[in-house]
C-alpha cells in the first residue's frame, strides 16, 4: 500500500511527473496479481481529491489547484480504466450522475469543473452541457437509469426551471431520483423550497468540494 499512499501524496503536491511514474508501477503490480487491488488505488485518489478539497475550503489551495488536482485524478483513473472494468464495472456502473446546465442559462464553467472533480472521484458523468430541456434530462436519467441528477444554474431567471424539472421527475414515476443543484443564483433555501414543492430530495452544493460530498452520501 506504500505505492498508494506516494501516489495519494502525489496528486496533492501536484507532481505530475510523479503521478505518471506511480500510474505506471500501480498497473505494472495490478497486472501481475500482487497485493494491490484496483479498488485499493481509487481510495487512494478519492482521498487525495478528499485532502485538496480540505485545503481548497481551508484557503491555502485555490481554484487552480483544485482544477489541476482533478485533472491530474481524472487522467491516473483513464490509464486504470482497463483494469477497473474487471473488479469495478458494477460499482462503478451505480455511480452514474446526470449533469447539465439548465434551459434558458448558457454558462457552464462550474458545471465543467464539476465533472472534471467528479470523474477523477470515479464517477461516470453524462453532460448534456448547456440550456437543457427537462424533457432532455428525464430521457437521458430514463436511458442510463442514473440516480442523481446534477443542475447548474447561474440566473435567478431561470430558477423557475428547477421547479419544473423536479416537478416532471415526480409526474414521470421518476422519485428515486436525488437532485443536485449549485451555481450563483442556488441558495440552501431554494433547494429546500424545491423539494418542498416536489417531493423530490433536493440538495444545495455551494461549491464544487461540498458537491463531490453530497454526491458521496446520496450514491450510498
Amino acid at each position: 500500500m506504500e505505492i498508494v499512499q506516494a501516489l495519494e501524496d502525489s496528486i496533492v503536491s501536484f507532481d505530475k511527473k510523479m503521478v505518471v511514474e506511480l500510474t505506471q508501477r500501480v498497473i505494472s503490480e495490478i497486472k501481475d496479481k500482487k497485493s494491490i487491488k484496483p479498488s485499493e488505488v481509487i481510495d487512494g485518489i478519492t482521498r487525495a481529491l478528499e485532502r485538496v478539497g480540505e485545503l481548497y475550503q481551508e484557503g491555502e489551495y485555490f481554484l487552480p489547484e483544485l482544477v489541476y488536482a482533478g485533472e491530474l485524478a481524472k487522467n491516473t483513473l483513464t490509464s486504470l480504466k482497463p483494469l477497473i472494468l474487471g473488479e469495478e464495472k458494477r460499482k462503478k456502473e451505480s455511480k452514474i450522475i446526470i449533469l447539465g446546465t439548465v434551459q434558458g442559462d448558457m454558462h457552464d464553467l462550474g458545471k465543467n469543473i464539476v465533472q472534471t472533480f467528479a470523474e477523477g472521484a470515479g464517477y461516470k458523468i453524462i453532460d448534456l452541457g448547456i440550456n437543457v430541456s427537462k424533457e432532455k434530462f428525464i430521457e437521458t436519467l430514463k436511458e442510463y437509469n442514473a440516480k442523481i441528477l446534477g443542475l447548474s444554474c447561474l440566473l435567478t431567471a431561470c430558477d423557475q426551471e428547477l421547479y419544473n424539472i423536479t416537478t416532471s421527475l415526480k409526474e414521470m414515476g421518476l422519485e428515486d431520483v436525488k437532485v443536485v443543484i449549485g451555481g450563483a443564483a442556488m441558495t440552501e433555501k431554494l433547494a429546500i423550497d424545491v423539494e418542498k414543492a416536489s417531493g423530490i430530495t433536493t440538495r444545495f452544493a455551494e461549491d464544487v468540494i461540498n458537491g463531490i460530498k453530497i454526491f458521496n452520501e446520496l450514491i450510498q
